[in-house]
């Protein structure tokens, strides 16, 4: 059971960016109750698991040196993170959402605490910097290009920046 549950947050943590999916009433509080049942250091550990198991992958393996203790480290605590919010803190909410929506309730949980979980660590100045590094170097005058060409008007300072 608990190799099923943590393969469930390993398919919504690789997710965090994906849309919300249509979620009832006990989803919303079960999402709800997991930010709320989540300090900074739970989430910031959500982020750690997710970019250790990322790393794995051999396309960005060498770009990390985290080494098979620190991932099993951060498995471990996860893991305990996880049971506190599913076992304790937010037990009620597990259960009215699996019992009334089923188990895309928990997904549904799972990837709000994971998109929180990121844009906390995204607004962190060093980190929103570096990603406006990719704005720095996209083509402006075809983004505005872009956005005509879709009937819309370029984001305000985009197309001043385009000429």
């Amino acid at each position: 059971m608990v190799r099923f549950i943590l393969g469930l947050i390993a398919l919504v943590a690789t997710s965090a960016y994906a849309q919300r999916a249509s979620a009832g009433p006990y989803a919303d509080d079960l999402a709800k109750c997991f930010v709320q049942s989540s300090s900074i250091d739970d989430k910031t550990l959500f982020v750690e698991w997710m970019f250790a198991e990322l790393s794995l992958n051999p396309s960005v393996a060498p770009l990390t040196s985290i080494t098979d203790e620190q991932r099993a480290a951060f498995t471990r605590k996860s893991a305990d993170y996880y049971q506190r919010l599913l076992f304790k803190d937010c037990r009620q909410q597990v259960i009215d959402g699996l019992k009334y929506e089923g188990p895309p309730a928990m997904v549904a949980g799972f990837r709000i605490i994971g998109q929180v979980a990121v844009r906390e660590l995204m607004n962190n100045p060093k980190t929103r910097d570096g990603m406006a590094a990719l704005q720095a170097n996209l083509d402006k005058e075809k983004l505005v290009e872009l956005y005509k060409e879709a009937g819309l008007a370029a984001p305000t300072g985009m197309a001043q920046s385009a000429k």
